[in-house]
């Protein structure tokens, strides 16, 4: 265990062994599809082996294009496939030219530090850049509901590798939540918050509760609160996705990206089932 390791060890064993958030999951190592994508696979997602599932979409304009392009990585909620939410942001990322990336958790029930921590993101996100053109100055997070708290979670971790998070229906609702914030390394990290008012999950209370917290560690959060809206993700995907690349396409990390190696899957505290 490195020196960086040795010092968080603490708060990483208490994350990793708190944090499980309900969704879909998988183990670190990227192999390549079974098969090379044909001439036009970049017309619809692009799945990879069964041992390391996970959806990706390349807009035909950027299929052949030199350019690096900017990748969002879209994080789903509980008993949802990866698939369906790179679906959702296909004629986003058709219009404004943006690659999406998908992957699945390892359990489907619970996002887990331990079996989809940063390497696993980090893996999948590194084997897609050996394919195609990204800018990995602009590499953004996104995710909802569950997915939308482990994206959370993971751009506070990894904070100098994502130029920024945008997170839809998700709140922290207890301290165990929060504890990525001890590990944030970079200044005014880009966060946008997305809920609906409606949602059974909000409450003012910990929606003041949770920007505060954030604000305190110096995290430049920006918040909408959808009037009227529920927990809902499908039926109001475009307008969610509109507001989200609206905040993450202006955001772009200061110089190269730095990826932080905990370790986490040396660890051997293992994260609770969830209810």
């Amino acid at each position: 265990m490195n020196s960086l390791r040795k010092s968080l060890f603490p708060a990483l064993l208490v994350l990793s062994g708190t944090l499980t958030l309900p969704a879909h999951a998988l183990i670190p190592g990227v192999p390549e599809p079974s098969a090379p994508p044909a001439a036009d696979a970049a017309t619809a997602p692009e799945s990879g082996t069964a041992e390391r599932d996970y959806a990706l979409y390349v807009p035909p304009k950027l299929a052949a294009a030199k350019t690096p392009a900017p990748l969002v990585v879209v994080l789903h909620d509980s008993n949802q496939r990866c698939a369906d939410l790179v679906g959702a942001w296909r004629d986003l990322a058709d219009e404004q030219g943006f690659i999406v990336l998908g992957p699945n958790s390892l359990e489907p029930r619970q996002w887990s530090l331990q079996a989809d921590g940063p390497m696993f993101v980090h893996t999948v996100i590194e084997a897609v850049r050996a394919r195609h053109s990204v800018d990995v100055r602009r590499i953004y997070l996104f995710g909802y509901s569950a997915g939308g708290l482990y994206a959370l979670t993971l751009g506070l971790l990894e904070s100098e590798y994502f130029a920024g998070v945008a997170s839809y229906a998700a709140l922290w609702r207890q301290e165990s939540d929060q504890g990525a914030l001890q590990l944030l390394r970079r200044k005014k990290l880009p966060v946008k918050i997305i809920i609906g008012e409606a949602d059974a999950l909000y409450t003012r209370e910990a929606h003041r509760s949770m920007e505060q917290s954030l604000r305190r560690k110096r995290v430049a959060v920006s918040s909408t609160v959808i009037e009227g809206q529920g927990h809902s993700y499908a039926d109001v995907a475009s307008e969610i996705n509109r507001l989200a690349w609206a905040f993450l396409k202006d955001q772009k990390l200061p110089g190269e990206p730095v990826y932080i190696d905990y370790g986490l899957d040396e660890q051997p505290a293992a994260a609770p089932a969830a209810p």
